[in-house]
C-alpha cells in the first residue's frame, strides 16, 4: 500500500548524511559539527577550508585544520591550551564538543534556504508513513534538507551493493538552485548510493528520472498537493 502524507507548509525537505560514521576522521568525514551550546550548533567543514581559517567563539579560538584527526564525540581544546599540553583530552575550559553528523544535529545546524522539518514533525510524519528499513521513500519540495536527513535514518539499511534492494531516498526540488546546493551535500556526506535529486516541476511531472522510484511512501510538502 501507497502511502501519502500531505504538508500545508510552503517548502521543507531534502538530503541525508551517514549517521553510521564515528571514529577519526579525515576528508572522508567532510562534514562535523561543532557544539558549542544547547541551543548553538554549527556546521564544519575543515577539508574546504584554507589552512588558516579559524573558528571564532567565546571559549576560545579553533583553527579548522587542527580538526583533523581528532576522534569524533570528543572534547576539542582551545588552540592555546592545544599548543601548551597537546590536544584531546578532558578540558575544564575553553572547548567546544566535536560531533559526527546525525540528521538530528543537521537539522538544528544546516544552513536555512527554506522552512524546516523538526525532529519533532518529521518523526510524527515518518511514523505516519509507516517508514521502515528497506523501502523507497518520495519527497516532493526539497527546501533545506532536514526532512531527508530523518528520511534516509528511517529507511536505512546500508549502501547498495550489488542488485540487493535498500532503503532510498528521492527528492525533488523545483528551484534550480536549491537543487544543485542539496546534490552538493549530498556528495559531502558522503549519500549519493542513498539520495537521488531530481530538479523539476513535480505538479506536471518534470523532473529528470528516467526510471520509476517504486517508492512505498510520499511526502508531498508543496504550495497546493491536491
Amino acid at each position: 500500500m501507497l502511502k501519502v502524507v500531505i504538508s500545508g507548509l510552503l517548502h521543507i525537505c531534502a538530503v541525508a548524511i551517514d549517521c553510521s560514521q564515528s571514529g577519526p576522521f579525515d576528508s572522508a568525514l567532510s562534514s562535523v559539527i561543532a557544539h558549542l551550546r544547547r541551543n548553538q550548533l554549527l556546521e564544519l567543514n575543515p577539508s574546504k577550508t584554507t589552512p588558516n581559517e579559524t573558528l571564532y567563539t567565546r571559549f576560545g579560538h579553533f583553527p579548522h585544520k587542527t580538526l583533523l584527526g581528532f576522534q569524533c564525540d570528543s572534547q576539542r581544546k582551545r588552540d592555546v591550551e592545544a599548543e601548551i599540553d597537546g590536544a584531546g583530552g578532558d578540558a575544564p575550559s575553553g572547548f567546544i564538543h566535536v560531533l559526527a553528523p546525525t540528521p538530528e544535529l543537521w537539522t538544528i545546524s544546516l544552513p536555512h534556504r527554506t522552512q524546516v522539518v523538526y525532529t519533532a514533525d518529521s518523526s510524527y510524519i515518518l511514523h505516519r508513513l509507516r517508514t521502515r528499513p528497506g523501502i523507497h521513500i518520495i519527497e516532493a519540495g526539497a527546501g533545506s534538507g532536514s526532512f531527508t536527513h530523518a528520511a534516509v535514518h528511517g529507511v536505512y539499511t546500508g549502501y547498495p551493493t550489488g542488485n540487493g534492494s535498500k532503503g532510498k531516498a528521492f527528492s525533488y526540488e523545483y528551484h534550480a538552485s536549491r537543487a544543485e546546493k542539496l546534490r552538493e551535500e549530498i556528495r559531502e556526506h558522503g549519500l549519493e548510493a542513498l539520495v537521488e535529486v531530481a530538479q523539476g516541476d513535480v505538479y506536471i511531472c518534470e523532473e529528470d528520472h528516467q526510471k520509476s522510484p517504486e517508492a512505498t511512501a510520499v511526502f508531498l510538502d508543496l504550495p497546493a498537493p491536491w
